[in-house]
């Protein structure tokens, strides 16, 4: 039989178990912003898959060049999907973190192309060559 300080305890211990008190969670495993740009990057990989795993690092605090190729694959995605004004969005946004990202530039040059406007397209493809010479005749 337990004595009554032991089931007290035991009592107290329960109660704050199911308070939310107590032992504190598991903790959670760190975020690996390179293993999430492998996911985000893999064409082989689901799309949906693929979404968050880009989703997760764009919206993380890893470096300006991890979260641009993610902004950059996302991009493509979207680009893929007929969705041109939110392929913009994020070649834009990689573009802000490296002005200097030919890939961007290449990439929203072709959304910019299937959205109508040549103009931008013909400016962005110039620029990504400018940037990358052997992108020229891509």
């Amino acid at each position: 039989m337990l004595k009554l300080p032991r089931l007290a305890a035991a009592v107290a211990l329960t109660l704050l178990s199911a308070c939310g008190q107590g032992a504190p969670p598991p903790a959670q495993p760190a975020f690996d912003a390179d293993q999430a740009l492998n996911t985000c990057s893999d064409f082989g990989s689901d799309d949906a898959t693929r979404l968050t795993a880009c989703n997760a690092v764009i919206q993380s605090s890893a470096p300006a060049d991890t979260r641009k190729k993610a902004l950059n694959n996302r991009g493509v995605m979207t680009m893929q999907k007929g969705d041109n004004a939110a392929a913009i969005t994020d070649f834009n946004a990689a573009i802000a973190l490296d002005g200097a990202y030919a890939a961007a530039f290449y990439n929203r040059s072709h959304a910019e192309k299937a959205a109508g406007d040549a103009a931008a397209a013909d400016a962005d493809m110039a620029q990504a060559v400018k940037l990358q010479p052997d992108l020229a005749g891509h």
